[in-house]
């Protein structure tokens, strides 16, 4: 029963006081009904609306991230040298070099003769070995020219990683190769670079987090190719001087960017990598 006449009721203005047996009491139900769903329906395309912008922008957000990751990529090796490579080497005769028997592997590096014209020199006095010191662990060593690598054993085995994931597969000679650009980076920015730090700088090398000594076990090549590389043997000295310092293998590259900056560039193929110094852009 209702004791109240709908609203705008046009049977208020005849007198009536409730609905109870009025001929369009069906007629004003719809229309209430009608009227709460238009009611329900607005805050339902409210609610749409509100949701829509908020993933909007979270999509818009994540994908801003994604194109700076993406342009981080594309912005190609990140290694400059910090002085001109003729820098690098010190005279004996300025400066006597010295070994020191400890953990770290001392390794000394002759750079490739100048193509300046030989001058005649007068014979100069020969040059006394410097005392040796208290220490008796430390000798002195002159050399004529020559860069000092200092290698630890943590840095020998994170080289034999980077062989392991960059060409277990190779063959001998191209292992070596790819051991000696980490040497060769080394002696481009003059020791200011560790050879840890070349190895773990990002989009450089293939990712060695996961290798064990057991997958090692498997591939001894690849820590005979280091050894071979810290004795100076480098198969890319063949083509390049003093060496190359990068290397990509044309049909694992994704990315077309690499591919481009390394068009019509100088180098040298040992396996199925090819090494190289500059790049095109």
């Amino acid at each position: 029963m209702n004791e109240k006449l709908f609203k705008n009721c046009p049977g208020e203005k005849f007198g009536r006081t409730t609905c109870d047996s009025c001929p369009r009491l069906k007629y004003c139900f719809k229309k209430k009904t009608k009227r709460k769903i238009k009611r329900n329906m607005r805050k339902v395309i409210c609610f749409l609306i509100v949701a829509f912008i908020v993933c909007f922008a979270i999509i818009m957000t994540i994908g801003q991230k994604d194109k700076e990751k993406l342009q981080k990529q594309q912005e190609g090796p990140t290694f400059e040298p910090a002085v001109e490579q003729e820098a690098m080497f010190v005279k004996a005769k300025e400066l006597p070099t010295y070994t020191q028997t400890t953990s770290k592997r001392v390794i000394k590096v002759t750079p490739a003769p100048t193509k300046k014209k030989a001058r005649k020199k007068k014979a100069s006095k020969a040059i006394p070995t410097p005392k040796a010191t208290q220490n008796p662990e430390i000798t002195s060593v002159p050399t004529i020219e020559a860069t000092l690598i200092v290698v630890t054993e943590e840095e020998k085995v994170l080289m034999v990683k980077v062989v392991y994931a960059e060409a277990r597969g190779e063959c001998f000679e191209g292992q070596v190769a790819v051991a000696a650009v980490i040497i060769n980076r080394y002696i481009y920015n003059n020791g200011n670079i560790s050879i840890k730090e070349i190895i773990t700088a990002p989009y450089q090398f293939a990712d060695i987090s996961n290798i064990t000594d057991e997958m090692l076990e498997e591939y001894p090549d690849c820590e005979k190719a280091v050894e071979e590389a810290l004795k100076g043997n480098d198969p890319t000295k063949a083509k390049f001087a003093n060496g190359a310092r990068y290397f990509y293998q044309p049909e694992l590259i994704e990315n077309p960017y690499q591919l481009k900056i390394r068009e019509g560039i100088e180098n040298v193929k040992i396996g199925n990598h090819y090494f190289h110094n500059d790049f095109n852009e």
